[in-house]
């Protein structure tokens, strides 16, 4: 037998090995969907509408969403006020190390005077 009739032969039977396994595993009795069952999954068990209750969550998500919204908003209103307020160029910051830079200078020759 030539490498073409083999793997065609492993081929069928694997094939056949899956379509084995997957009937195996469905599932043999299925229960019919029943009145109850649908109510079941409509309504809880102290007899609330389950649809109302995940209302009740999304609104209570939706409060704690737009509280998070908001003060994040404030936050960066603050943060950008502030920095809208004082901007510093690469050329003020320098100007500034170098004032520092002289001041530190002038302690030390002050220290090391006799």
């Amino acid at each position: 037998m030539n490498k073409r009739g083999v793997y065609l032969v492993m081929a069928i039977l694997v094939l056949s090995a899956v379509s084995v396994l997957l009937t195996w595993g469905q599932p043999q009795d299925q229960e019919s969907t029943t009145i109850e069952n649908l109510y079941q999954l409509l309504v809880t068990e102290d007899g609330r509408n389950r649809l109302d209750v995940l209302e009740e969550w999304i609104a209570d998500i939706d409060k704690e969403v737009d509280l998070i919204h908001s003060v994040a908003t404030s936050m960066l209103e603050d943060q950008y006020g502030f920095f809208a307020q004082d901007q510093w160029t690469n050329e003020d910051l320098t100007f500034q190390l170098n004032r520092i830079e002289v001041m530190l200078q002038e302690i030390k020759d002050c220290c090391s005077c006799p």
